[in-house]
């Protein structure tokens, strides 16, 4: 064939064996990488022209680069070239015009400058771009192009021939894609029972949603946000640009995207969408965001909502998780999630209140309870009380028990109720790792509620109990500790030991007798603060706590020595009582402090506007 070809061209005969051999290497393989490379390396082995490679085109980029190449003639390793502007080459007419670009005189043509360079450099002098009727896996157009150091475009038997040759490859590479994108199904599909498996096991096992949840992250290669039915947010996953927000910063933002998210995209009747066009979103600045949002009902009512999404155009990976799994694997955490908050509720009026309260009749009766619904009690646990003030309404208690989840899930096992005027946390011991002080975890149940409900919030805990008759002990300290932090305004995570003497003075301070107590001990020093505006009272206490040491208060009052001595002379002659005498300073110690109770328990609670998400 080749010696007919020199001589003037091939006969059609031959063209048909070669057509014939090409059709059985380009379908012999159905990888679609393989496929391109099989159809260069046919036309070489088995066609009059010495060079084909195949070009993917990308208009947007302006260049086309080669994804498969066979060369028969000799050339240097400075002529293989990978990627070419297209402006120099016919690849893009061929594009445009849907028709081959035959081109006779390859040296010496000036509409194609750099083609015409690669055919000096390379010894060819004719070539032939033709456009394939398929794209590739991005769906950028592809050109076949051949070339040869003979002249074979006046040879009127090869434009239809090579017309032939590129529908083949088409068909080849369609027919790849084609057995490409159903073995991505069934790997899609697997991998999606896979994960599914898996978060089974992990909820059957007892591991926390935030546990669970970035376990059907790590599937999607996307950013995951879940939002309760309050849109709230329950679960932020990794950031989808962790050069412009770090792990802090995108959980500070996750939830007013994944808010915008749900707003932009228009769900479908199966209550998901995948818009095919990105968005742009505030909290991201200019960028584009593409997106996947679905959405849990149980009824008209909505459960939760989960937002993936990324800032990279690249197609997803083709094993990924379709929505329609990752939607179930999500519908079983907040599932599970739903029945756990009934559960708990359960627990709340048939275990923890008899608990904490000691009106239990029989031990083990409670303990049978308390282990059919999933709380072991035999095991040490710390105790919290969470409250608000002003109070919150039942409704916003239980939303804020939802939107704790994800915190109080950092302790694996933890139970949160509605219990007296707030929230009882019930921690088992073991659960809190070493080193990892329980305050810590505390601190962020704390700011999550005050988040929540836009009020201050105190936390006041004991414990751990090991025995079921420490429950009520414990829980009334929780109850007394966060009072004290309330009547002297120390909001936050407290336990009754910080406050020392204080807990024997709460209850002194409600007696009847003790306004009388306070007025004759520093009522004088009161009147007179409140009429002069002066701090008297502060001087005394503070020289009082410092045993009477001039030198040490006047520090603590940053006041000189002599004005200090001026102070205490008109304190000694206010209230008459020797600042020097041991029992005097008792009294006035102890009567400003149950002042301070008292006047605490009269002021009204502060109120702080609702925090944003």
């Amino acid at each position: 064939m080749v010696s007919r070809a020199t001589a003037g061209g091939a006969d059609a005969v031959e063209l048909l064996q070669s057509l014939r051999r090409v059709a059985a290497s380009v379908n012999s393989d159905l990888k679609l990488d393989s496929v391109l490379q099989t159809v260069v390396d046919a036309v070489c082995d088995l066609t009059p022209w010495q060079i084909c490679w195949i070009d993917v085109v990308d208009v947007a980029a302006n260049q086309a680069e080669v994804v498969a190449r066979r060369d028969k003639l000799e050339y240097s390793a400075a002529g293989r070239q990978t990627r070419w502007t297209l402006d120099g080459i016919p690849a893009l007419d061929a594009v445009t015009g849907d028709e081959p670009v035959v081109i006779a005189d390859a040296q010496n043509q000036r509409r194609y400058p750099a083609y015409a360079a690669d055919a000096r450099h390379r010894g060819y002098v004719c070539g032939v771009v033709l456009p394939l009727s398929t794209g590739d896996v991005d769906g950028r157009p592809m050109v076949l192009c051949v070339q040869s150091d003979r002249n074979l475009t006046d040879d009127p038997h090869q434009l239809p021939f090579l017309r032939t040759v590129a529908e083949l490859a088409s068909l080849a590479a369609r027919n790849a894609r084609q057995a490409a994108a159903a073995q991505a199904a069934v790997t899609t599909m697997a991998r999606g029972q896979a994960m599914q498996a898996s978060v089974l096991d992990a909820l059957i096992r007892g591991q926390s949603s935030a546990a669970v949840y970035d376990l059907v992250q790590s599937m999607t290669g996307e950013s995951m946000t879940i939002l309760d039915g309050d849109a709230r947010v329950v679960y932020s996953g990794v950031s989808p640009d962790p050069g412009a927000y770090d792990a802090a910063a995108w959980a500070a933002v996750a939830g007013d995207v994944a808010r915008a998210a749900v707003e932009a995209a228009a769900l479908d009747r199966h209550e998901q969408a995948v818009p095919q066009s990105p968005v742009r979103i505030g909290a991201l600045g200019e960028r584009d965001v593409w997106l996947r949002v679905t959405q849990v009902l149980d009824g008209v009512n909505v459960l939760g909502t989960a937002v993936f999404l990324r800032t990279s155009a690249a197609a997803y990976e083709p094993a990924h998780p379709p929505l329609s799994q990752l939607r179930s694997a999500v519908t079983a955490v907040l599932m599970r999630d739903l029945i756990r908050h009934q559960t708990e509720q359960d627990l709340g009026v048939g275990v923890i209140d008899p608990l904490l309260s000691g009106e239990w009749t029989r031990r083990e009766d409670l303990l049978v309870r308390a282990s059919s619904l999933g709380l072991p009690l035999g095991r040490p646990m710390h105790l919290v009380a969470v409250r608000a003030r002003p109070a919150p309404a039942a409704a916003e208690w239980e939303s804020l028990i939802r939107s704790l989840r994800p915190v109080i899930g950092q302790w694996q096992g933890a139970l949160t109720v509605r219990a007296g005027a707030g929230l009882a946390v019930l921690v088992p011991a073991e659960s809190v790792p070493d080193g990892q002080r329980l305050t810590h975890g505390l601190n962020a149940v704390r700011a999550r509620a005050e988040q929540v409900l836009g009020r201050d919030v105190t936390v006041g805990w004991a414990g751990p109990c090991v025995e079921l008759e420490q429950y009520p002990r414990a829980w009334r300290e929780c109850g007394l500790a966060v009072e004290l932090a309330e009547r002297l305004r120390q909001y936050g995570v407290v336990h009754l030991d910080d406050f020392g003497a204080y807990r024997f003075l709460l209850a002194a301070s409600a007696a009847e007798d003790v306004d009388d107590f306070i007025d004759k001990i520093i009522g004088r020093l009161l009147a007179y603060d409140r009429e002069h505006r002066t701090q008297l009272l502060e001087t005394a206490e503070r020289f009082v706590s410092c045993g009477g040491k001039y030198q040490e208060t006047s520090v603590k009052l940053h006041v000189h020595v002599s004005t200090l001595r001026y102070r205490l002379d008109r304190i000694t002659e206010l209230i008459g009582r020797d600042l020097g005498d041991e029992e005097a300073r008792f009294e006035i110690i102890l009567a400003t402090r149950l002042h301070r109770l008292r006047s605490a328990s009269l002021q009204p609670p502060s109120v702080q506007g609702p925090a944003a998400d």
